[in-house]
């Protein structure tokens, strides 16, 4: 009898032993083991942060694209637009004693402008290349009556610029009174081009 309960013990610290054993061997419920050794867990942690700085490379890019501002020379095809400032009114004097001031239910936008030639050809300045944008969207193209109430020597539009030189003028755009947020786009001066740049006025 005393020799049966002493295999009876054996067996049962055997158990015992194996159970630990299988315990200790045997990978948690919440972690998978790969084919090469690794466990999931890791593995996902790692395709985490490596998604993540990704994605924070991407908000970086994306943040340091920025519209170019009052100064900022922009390249438009072989034409290089600079906005040198901005103001508004809601009168415009005339530059002559025989025109009349003329006035605004809403506003009058005056931007100043370099317009310099980096191609090989004399190119025409024109102001259908260049038009206010606001904040909501809308575009607006210059003031039908501007040549009588911008000084002559920043009279520049139709003016014929030749290769390696610039032009400094204005241009006037009458726009709602509530109007905001001004862009300026610009383009190409090429009959058949098509580029085209936008330049934040911040106003």
């Amino acid at each position: 009898m005393k020799r049966l309960f002493k295999w009876i013990g054996i067996l049962v610290l055997g158990l015992i032993a194996l159970i630990i054993i299988l315990a200790i061997a045997l990978p948690s419920d919440d972690t998978e083991v790969t084919a090469d050794g690794e466990d999931t867990a890791v593995a996902e942690d790692a395709a985490t942060e490596e998604a993540s700085d990704e994605n924070g490379g991407e908000e970086t890019s994306a943040t340091a694209v920025s519209v170019p501002g009052i100064g900022d020379q922009v390249q438009v095809g072989d034409v290089a637009w600079t906005a040198l400032e901005v103001s508004t009114t809601d009168v415009l004097t005339a530059d002559n004693e025989f025109t009349e001031d003329a006035s605004t239910s809403g506003q009058f936008v005056q931007v100043r402008v370099r317009i310099e030639n980096t191609g090989n050809e004399a190119k025409t300045a024109d102001d259908s290349v260049i038009q206010l944008l606001d904040s909501e969207g809308r575009e607006f193209k210059s003031y039908t009556e501007s040549y009588s109430y911008i000084p002559d020597d920043e009279l520049i539009f139709l003016e014929s610029i030749n290769p390696g030189m610039g032009k400094d003028g204005m241009v006037i755009f009458e726009v709602p009174a509530d109007a905001s947020g001004f862009q300026l786009k610009v383009g190409d001066l090429d009959m058949f081009g098509g580029e085209e740049a936008v330049i934040d006025l911040g106003t």
